[in-house]
């Protein structure tokens, strides 16, 4: 396997700095890492062009399409090298434990592989009360209604297939994370062999503001009435 790890980012230089240090510490995978900024005067170019010094996988992606995840994904998407994506937020370094268990979920001919903060072993730190019971909430509520076997299909934490990508019409504005949340659920009407493994998230530890907004809710809620509606069961 060979791996393309896509990182959104706007301003988020001081987490950079554990980020990189920790990916290339725990991923085996040989791998290139594409930091995807919106604006020439993101915080985060400075600190990848020092660090790409030492780790060669490195790579800066200017988003052009417009601001927002979905645009940063597309271009990301468009840019990466490998068939093997994994999509991952800066922000949070947790999940490092859970990558080589992911990546050898696709080594075994999965289509996509998504972190969880529902499953045993999973954990959650430093998230705020209602943010973990609105997700925990909607999250149990979409699969008891809808039948889907993904426990968290709203975390941005997933690695898929470039190739599959084009089965899919990915429409979601850009707003939060909706477009993974959007790929999750039409992967799954779709058909693909979709898998998942617990993750520890860990918001915020190095700097910086989240970036979440109760605002997003409409947008999810959106995809959250559309899998219902297009679900099976």
């Amino acid at each position: 396997m060979t791996l393309s790890i896509l990182v959104p980012v706007r301003n988020e230089g001081a987490n950079l700095e554990i980020f990189v240090k920790m990916l290339e510490a725990f991923v085996e995978t040989p791998h290139e890492i594409l930091i995807i900024h919106d604006t020439k005067d993101d915080n985060s170019i400075d600190v990848v062009q020092r660090l790409s010094d030492k780790y060669n996988s490195l790579r800066l992606i200017h988003n052009t399409r417009g601001v927002g995840i979905p645009n940063a994904f597309k271009s990301g998407v468009e840019a990466a090298k490998y068939d093997c994506l994994m999509m991952l937020v800066a922000d949070d370094i947790g999940f490092v434990f859970s990558v080589e268990e992911m990546i050898s979920l696709m080594d075994k001919g999965y289509d996509l592989v998504h972190g969880s903060r529902m499953l045993p072993g999973s954990k959650t730190i430093n998230r705020s009360f209602l943010h973990s019971k609105l997700v925990k909430f909607g999250n149990k509520i979409f699969r008891f209604i809808s039948g889907f076997p993904l426990t968290d299909p709203t975390l941005g934490i997933k690695v898929f297939r470039k190739s599959k990508l084009r089965e899919l019409n990915l429409t979601a504005k850009p707003i939060g994370w909706a477009i993974l949340y959007e790929l999750a659920l039409k992967s799954q009407i779709h058909n693909w062999r979709v898998a998942e493994v617990p993750v520890i998230t860990i918001n915020r530890l190095f700097g910086g503001e989240s970036t979440f907004s109760y605002r997003w809710l409409k947008e999810y809620g959106k995809w959250f009435f559309w899998g219902i509606l297009n679900s099976r069961n």
